[in-house]
């Protein structure tokens, strides 16, 4: 009489059909976490943009240390100026912007301290990585876009001529890209896969 029982290369079969399905599915995976690491990325430097826009709009004021000059350091947390100077809350003369170049996995805000319309050291206020994994760089574009108080006026890289601002961010792993870019006149942020 027969068993009705698998025999060892039916089981040998189905096992390795279930290693193969599930290999597959985890690369899929993989990737698709791969592609939200990326989406992310610009979502931050979108909304980053946004705030510095908003910083400008709102008159948000940043603690510096005046020691006779019209700008000085930005103050500690704790509000302290540890090259002397007293701390002062004032809206910053260049208002807020966004900076981040070819190479970057991260974007800054800062703060237009002298009114130059670019970065400079010393104005740094927040620093966003683009992924956790440091898997997500500039590949193209980039440089500063600035929002001057009061209605705000915009500034890309020092000038008001540009009309549009834009930045390809790329996912190293995979070399998937996003592009984003900020039309100066609508003041619309547009983020789309390349």
């Amino acid at each position: 009489m027969k068993g009705r029982g698998f025999t060892l290369i039916e089981l040998l079969v189905s096992m390795s059909i279930f290693a193969v399905m599930s290999a597959l599915v985890m690369v899929n995976f993989r990737v698709g976490e791969r592609s939200d690491e990326l989406r992310l990325g610009a979502q931050i430097y979108g909304s980053l943009v946004r705030d510095a826009e908003s910083r400008a709009a709102s008159g948000v004021i940043v603690c510096l240390c005046l020691s006779g000059e019209p700008t000085g350091p930005i103050c500690t947390a704790a509000r302290t100026c540890p090259a002397g100077g007293a701390p002062a809350d004032v809206v910053p003369r260049g208002g807020y912007g966004v900076h981040l170049g070819p190479g970057d996995q991260a974007a800054v805000l800062f703060a237009d301290l002298d009114a130059s319309r670019l970065l400079n050291a010393g104005e740094e206020l927040i620093t966003e990585k683009f992924s956790a994994s440091g898997g997500v760089r500039v590949m193209v574009g980039g440089g500063d876009i600035v929002f001057v108080p009061p209605r705000p006026d915009v500034w890309i890289n020092g000038a008001q001529a540009a009309q549009e601002f834009s930045v390809t961010l790329e996912q190293l792993l995979n070399n998937t890209r996003r592009e984003v870019r900020y039309n100066r006149i609508s003041r619309r942020i547009e983020d789309q896969p390349l």
